[in-house]
């Protein structure tokens, strides 16, 4: 866990007291800064090289310690700037560039967020936070592949991440698209009535507008809705990263 609060804060001074919080919460042990200047030495050990003349990764300087590393060694920073990539791209209709951006991001990823770490109220909330940003790139990953007439291939994809993940309406909506644009009507109706009636009973509230009026075009069997692009939720949502 040390490590990892470490990385989170990448060439930032992270102060003794927010490591302790991190590995022990609100009951450190009393000799906790003894045990964290033991950790650092292990891990400085482990660390070693990879900096050249600049000297160890992890370094004391007060209140605290940092890591010391280059922007492109962490893969969370790889992984933002390919999405940023991806989604600019994404809204420039250059669909096949954004897949390809996304794709990339997409590949870095290797499990859940900090797995087996979130006992730590600090790294919960990061790991909520990056898997957040996988879902967002995610999502516009099956937009590109939707934009680019892949619906028929996305099908089985979609109904696996709606099982998944059935709060996510995003998945939802681009499920019910692929449907409908492979010429299976009734089942993107389905789609649209099984969310409908799981937020309705669990959560007492409708689908997002957005999904509702997506479930009235093809009621009426609107033409554009073979029509590229058409994103599920407002991209604003998706690409948040894209205008920081």
């Amino acid at each position: 866990m040390l490590l990892a609060r470490l990385i989170c804060q990448a060439n930032r001074v992270v102060p003794v007291a927010d490591l302790m919080d991190t590995l022990w919460g609100d009951r450190p042990p009393r000799t906790a800064e003894k045990i964290i200047q033991v950790y650092v030495h292990d891990l400085r050990k482990v660390l070693m090289g990879g900096l050249g003349e600049k000297g160890e990764r992890i370094t004391f300087v007060r209140p605290g310690y940092t890591l010391r590393s280059d922007p492109d060694e962490i893969d969370v920073n790889n992984f933002d700037r390919l999405s940023k990539e991806g989604f600019v791209l994404l809204l420039r209709g250059d669909y096949q560039a954004a897949l390809s951006r996304l794709r990339q991001a997409l590949r870095i990823w290797r499990g859940p967020a900090f797995l087996g770490l979130t006992e730590s109220l600090f790294l919960s909330r990061s790991a909520d936070s990056l898997n957040e940003r996988l879902f967002a790139a995610l999502g516009a990953r099956i937009d590109a592949e939707l934009c680019l007439g892949r619906h028929a291939w996305l099908v089985h994809e979609l109904s696996q991440l709606v099982s998944d993940h059935p709060y996510r309406e995003q998945f939802h909506g681009q499920l019910m698209l692929a449907l409908y644009r492979s010429g299976r009507q009734s089942e993107a109706l389905a789609a649209y009535q099984s969310l409908r009636r799981l937020l309705v009973e669990e959560l007492g509230v409708e689908p997002h507008w957005r999904l509702r009026e997506l479930h009235h075009a093809i009621l009426d069997q609107r033409q554009d809705l073979h029509v590229a692009p058409r994103f599920v939720l407002d991209v604003d949502v998706d690409i948040t990263l894209a205008r920081s």
